[in-house]
């Protein structure tokens, strides 16, 4: 069975994502393996020695696995630190690296689980993002994607909420970025805890500006987030990580499996596809190959009303797709306002309705029940033009949710025909309101406990017959 971690010649070693590797021993001596690779039938990768924590050797492509390199890089780890004995430790990392790169996955014997632990976990509350998993949240150019990774990362960093954001974990943030330094997030950061009232800014959010595409980069980020604690990577986007033609599914599929291979809970951000930007289906997909899609184990829409971001604006993130979770019954809503452009940025929770501009994504029959619910009984026109729908699509909606028991037509017992037909939430309405047939129940036999025995009037009934007739014990047929 396939190990991720272990001991072995006086080391214990733990395997970290595809090609990094740790190897130390009781007396602070510590060899990490970056970038481990096989090459002409051997194992190649950098090498770096600490003691105390402290790096004393870096040795990039050692091969670690030649009669011939061996010998030499034994010597130059015992002039780096003496008392080890380096050479069963070399071949104890021999023969742990042979191992594992024969091998490409990790065995599990699947067992039972504990009932208390069948629910997925997801790292917000309001069942949001499900934890250790790979989520998008994908959107158009200039919404806010970085603004909410940004809300998402002081959330988990704090442990405090932020608008709609309740964190149900603490710990490390890395922020990884192709598209902006490290100084804008620092000043929206800051200004975000203006706002939150955040007086410590927090140690432990990490921002990566990345330099080359995320497969390339595995192994330092993979030792990054151990080293800080990271429980939430955040991908700033997609398409600058995946590097290569975003249309090729090898492309996509190494950038999904570089991202799942991360720690913690993973949420890549990317841009919407082509057909799309050009009026396609009102479900936000990545751009490129429909495996970044299929790969995402959660997508989430984001949408806002105000993109120019001028003053105020408010997120709201549709829950689109999910493999893991229970699709969120209604959007998440954050209200984002900005005093002046070097003050407080401070976000507030909103609840998203069908009838408002930040709901428009919504289903139909949401939005109709919403716009009955706050504004009263009207007409399918003057809810079609309240919700930039057409009046036809309106009344037919409202026509399906008649038969449901949902909503009811309001104005005679036929109710009024044309557009002044009025409509209004059945709930809302009295019994007498009209309703649409409904079969009636069968009769449910009650027995009569008042009676006793029909034989002797004995109180103490032990059975009914089918006819509801009662018998004491003595008289029971």
């Amino acid at each position: 069975m396939t190990r991720t971690e272990g001991t072995v010649g006086g080391l214990s070693w733990k395997r970290i994502g595809e090609g990094t590797f740790g190897f130390w021993d009781t007396q602070g001596v510590e060899l990490r393996l970056r970038n481990v690779r096989q090459k002409d039938g051997h194992v190649h990768g950098d090498l770096l020695l600490y003691v105390n924590n402290t790096r004393t050797m870096t040795r990039p492509n050692v091969n670690l696995t030649s009669d011939r390199s061996i010998p030499g890089l034994e010597k130059s780890l015992c002039t780096a630190a003496t008392g080890a004995d380096f050479r069963v430790y070399l071949e104890a990392m021999c023969d742990v690296l042979v191992e594992q790169m024969e091998k490409h996955g990790v065995v599990t014997r699947l067992k039972r689980v504990d009932p208390k632990e069948i629910a997925q976990p997801t790292l917000f509350k309001s069942r949001f993002v499900p934890m250790g998993a790979l989520t998008g949240v994908i959107a158009h150019g200039g919404v806010g994607k970085s603004m909410l990774g940004s809300m998402l990362g002081v959330s988990i960093a704090t442990g405090l909420p932020v608008g709609p954001f309740d964190p149900l974990d603490k710990g490390g943030v890395l922020y990884i970025d192709w598209e902006n330094d490290a100084k804008m997030h620092e000043r929206r950061l800051t200004r975000l805890c203006m706002g939150l009232g955040i007086d410590a800014f927090p140690d432990n959010l990490i921002h990566y500006s990345a330099a080359t595409s995320l497969l390339s980069a595995e192994s330092e980020l993979m030792e990054l987030a151990v080293n800080e604690g990271v429980i939430l990577v955040i991908i700033d986007s997609i398409g600058p990580a995946a590097d290569g033609d975003l249309n090729k599914s090898d492309v996509a599929t190494a950038f999904i499996q570089a991202a799942k291979r991360l720690p913690g809970t993973k949420i890549a951000i990317g841009h919407v596809s082509k057909s799309q930007l050009q009026g396609g289906n009102e479900r936000l997909g990545p751009t490129g190959h429909a495996m970044f899609w299929n790969g995402l184990q959660a997508v989430y829409d984001l949408k806002a009303t105000d993109p120019d971001m001028r003053g105020s604006m408010t997120f709201t993130l549709f829950h689109n797709k999910s493999n893991l979770l229970e699709k969120m019954p209604r959007p998440l809503g954050v209200h984002v306002t900005f005093d002046d452009p070097a003050g407080a940025i401070t976000p507030s929770n909103v609840t998203v309705r069908g009838d408002q501009p930040e709901g428009a994504g919504m289903r139909l029959g949401q939005r109709v029940y919403d716009y009955l619910k706050h504004r009263g009984r009207s007409s399918a026109k003057e809810i079609a033009e309240t919700l930039n729908e057409k009046e036809a699509t309106v009344a037919a909606e409202l026509r399906r949710m008649r038969q449901n028991n949902e909503v009811v037509a309001l104005g005679g017992s036929q109710g009024q025909k044309g557009s002044a037909q009025q409509w209004g939430l059945a709930a809302d309405q009295p019994a007498t309101a009209p309703l649409a047939p409904v079969a009636p129940a069968a009769p449910e036999f009650v027995p009569d406990f008042e009676l006793g025995c029909c034989m002797c009037g004995n109180p103490e009934v032990f059975k009914y017959d089918m006819d509801a007739k009662a018998y004491c014990e003595e008289h029971t047929p």
